[in-house]
């Protein structure tokens, strides 16, 4: 088991959901809120799949976060959101 400790300030809500559903068919996986974080919780009964699977989703979430935050306030809104402003 390979658990991923999202921050709901850095992650974009909609971006965990679709990453989350490309990689289910892949492993499973669990989820909940935990404060400002989504904890995900992925098992795999493949050696090492867990794993691999948490982070290619982790990575696939950050880069549609981006991807969003571009589209609406350019390269500049995802510093400003991370130091808590926004645009």
């Amino acid at each position: 088991m390979t658990e991923l400790r999202l921050h709901r300030g850095l992650y974009g809500a909609n971006a965990i959901d679709e990453a989350v559903a490309i990689y289910a068919p892949h492993a499973e996986i669990a989820r909940e809120v935990d404060g400002d974080h989504v904890v995900l919780r992925v098992t795999s009964d493949r050696e090492g799949r867990a794993e691999r699977v948490a982070k290619e989703l982790a990575n696939y979430a950050l880069g549609l976060t981006v991807q969003g935050r571009d589209a609406v306030g350019g390269v500049g809104a995802l510093a400003n959101d991370a130091n808590g402003e926004s645009q």
